[in-house]
Order: C-alpha cells, then sequence, then structure tokens
C-alpha cells in the first residue's frame, strides 16, 4: 500500500526526551516496525546537555548545541524536530518554588524522609517530582516536561498542515522493536492503549496509543503539576511519596478516560556497563502474547491475526463493536479537565 503523502496522514508518532541514548540502529527499528505500519508522521521534541549545564557533566555536542544528536535518530526522518536545552536542576526548582502547593509538598515529603530515614524506599528512589524530591539522578519532571514540549510540536505540526491528527502515538524512542505494532483498526479510540504494565506498576508510561483528545491530556502532566488545584485532588501523600506511573493513571482518572491493555513487540534494550540507556544490568525475557479468556477466546478465533492481541482491562466505554470487546452502551465524551488550557 502507497503511503498516504505528508499532510493527509491521520497519525502521528511523538518522541520526547534526551536525545543522547542508546536508541538502536538511530531509530530503525522503530521506523520499521512502528512508523511505517502505521503509516504516521513523526514528531521528535530533543533535549541535550549544554555547555556550562553543570560543572560535573560535559556537554553532549562539542559546540555546546544539540545538532550533533540528531544522528542519533537519522532512521526516522521525523517530518518535524525542535531541540532544547535540558532543563537544570536549578530552574526546576525555580519553576515549582514559585507555585503555591509545592512548598506544601516538599514539607510533607521532609517530614516522611526525617519519620522513616533509610527504611523508606522513596527516599533515593523515584518520585514525581524527581530530581526536586526522591532521587537527585533521577529526571522524571525533565521526561514530564518534555511530553508538553512534544504536544506544542506536535500542535505545530498540525496548525502547518491545517489539519489535526486522528491518532496519536506516545514512544520511548530507546525501545528496540521487534515486530509489527498492532493495526490500531484493532484498537478502538475511546481507550487509552498501554502494554501490560510489569514490576507492579500501575500503568506503563513508555508506550501509549491514543485517540487525539486523550493526547492533550496524556501529554499535558506538567501542566497538571504547575496547577495549584492539583493538590486538593490527591490526599497529601500521594503527591509526596507516589512514582510517575502513579500520576499518569491518576491523571488519565481524573480526565474520565478508560485504559485498555495490549502486547507489546518491543523492548527496552540494556548497554552493559557503558552508555546511556535503560538498564546497565542485562537480563534476558520472552516476548510474550496475550492469552485471551472465556468469551474474549471465542472472539478472538475469528478477529484478524496478530502478533500482539489487545486487550482491555476493563468492560467500559466503547460506543462501537471491536472483535476484541464486547458491544456496550454508548458514553459521552469525557469534559475537558479543569486544568487544561
Amino acid at each position: 500500500m502507497r503511503d498516504a503523502a505528508a499532510g493527509d496522514r491521520s497519525v502521528a508518532v511523538v518522541f520526547a526526551g534526551w536525545l543522547n541514548v542508546n536508541i538502536p540502529r538511530q531509530g530503525a527499528t522503530a521506523r520499521e516496525f512502528l512508523v511505517d505500519p502505521l503509516h504516521a508522521d513523526v514528531v521528535v521534541f530533543g533535549t541535550f546537555v549544554p555547555r556550562n549545564y553543570d560543572h560535573r557533566r560535559q556537554p553532549d555536542c562539542a559546540d555546546g548545541g544539540g545538532d550533533c544528536l540528531l544522528a542519533n535518530v537519522a532512521a526516522l526522518r521525523p517530518i518535524r524536530t525542535a531541540l532544547a536545552p535540558m532543563l537544570s536542576f536549578r530552574e526546576l526548582q525555580k519553576t515549582f518554588r514559585a507555585t503555591p502547593h509545592f512548598a506544601t509538598i516538599e514539607a510533607e515529603y521532609l517530614r516522611r524522609f526525617k519519620a522513616a530515614g533509610n527504611n523508606w524506599p522513596n527516599i533515593a528512589g523515584t518520585s514525581i517530582f524527581a530530581p526536586l524530591l526522591g532521587s537527585k539522578a533521577l529526571s522524571v519532571l525533565r521526561e514530564i516536561h518534555g511530553y508538553s514540549e512534544g504536544l506544542k510540536l506536535l500542535e505545530a505540526q498540525e496548525s502547518a498542515r491545517r489539519r489535526r491528527y486522528d491518532r496519536v502515538v506516545w514512544s520511548r524512542v530507546e525501545y528496540n522493536w521487534l515486530a509489527p505494532h498492532p493495526p490500531l483498526s484493532l484498537m478502538p479510540e475511546c481507550y487509552v492503549w498501554v502494554p501490560r504494565p510489569q514490576f507492579g506498576m500501575a500503568i506503563d508510561d513508555g508506550h501509549a496509543v491514543l485517540s487525539r483528545a486523550a493526547a492533550d491530556t496524556y501529554f499535558r502532566r506538567w501542566e497538571y503539576l504547575l496547577w495549584p488545584g492539583m493538590l486538593a485532588r490527591a490526599p497529601l501523600r500521594f503527591w509526596a511519596t507516589q512514582p510517575p506511573e502513579d500520576l499518569l493513571a491518576f491523571v488519565i482518572a481524573e480526565a474520565n478516560l478508560s485504559v485498555a491493555h495490549f502486547a507489546m513487540t518491543a523492548a527496552l534494550p540494556c548497554c552493559g556497563a557503558a552508555g546511556h540507556c535503560f538498564k546497565t544490568e542485562c537480563h534476558h525475557a520472552p516476548v510474550y502474547a496475550t492469552r485471551a479468556r472465556g468469551e474474549d477466546a471465542k472472539m478472538r478465533r475469528s478477529a484478524p491475526s496478530s502478533s500482539a492481541v489487545p486487550l482491555p482491562n476493563s468492560s467500559s466505554c466503547c460506543p462501537f463493536s471491536s472483535p476484541f470487546l464486547s458491544p456496550k452502551a454508548r458514553i459521552s465524551p469525557p469534559s475537558p479537565p479543569a486544568w487544561s488550557p
């Protein structure tokens, strides 16, 4: 099938984050198994370590800019790219200490820190507000900021082509893709589709298939954290102690969106003792397929085959039929969250 002409495509794949990481074959596996099967446009918002960022870190590029990192995504041939310096600890601190609610969250974190000492795992671990709270070696807030900037870049592309995309796919650029992504025709847009979570996570935040409306919620967690009203939306302990996956699950629920799972056809590779990647410690794991159960199994026997079978984890939202879902009552589209721009 001939690819749709640029400007006519209905799907966009958005990548956002630091580009000086281990990107398999300069993005060639993502191009082969994600972008091309979905006939998608590609949007990349990349960050880089500039000159004078931190006395302990060298700039990513010799000239202090970020253009040299574009070679790391050469195989993606993105239709729209933007580069920006990585936010420093001081810039993050200045941004959040200017809000009326962060001091309350920080005080609760410090209270729990003193009470629990080294027995509290999140003291040096992953926090919604890392590196300001939790491990200073992590870049959670920088990643969340990158999602917001990726959405702005997507909106600029939509403005240039004078048409919004129908579906938006978010994916980590470090994924090594092993097989084609499931067709979006098998993934009804009334769900936020994510890989099955592992390691006890509330939700896998490395990849998502979204309707265009849901993308406005998914990518705007930065705006949510800056919104003073967020403090009243959950117990203070949540904001002070929970990991970023819990924030994503919470924001999705706030927007009245439903989540569905599918078996992922990509993995985050390790890189041994050197390089910037998901894990320096390497383990082998099988690529698994979703197993059908009960009525779902009967539906799947007549469904088109796929290397990864979508499977919803709830039975609510779809107003139309699908080989993977039982028909359900229509529901109204979710209202925009109060914190939306």
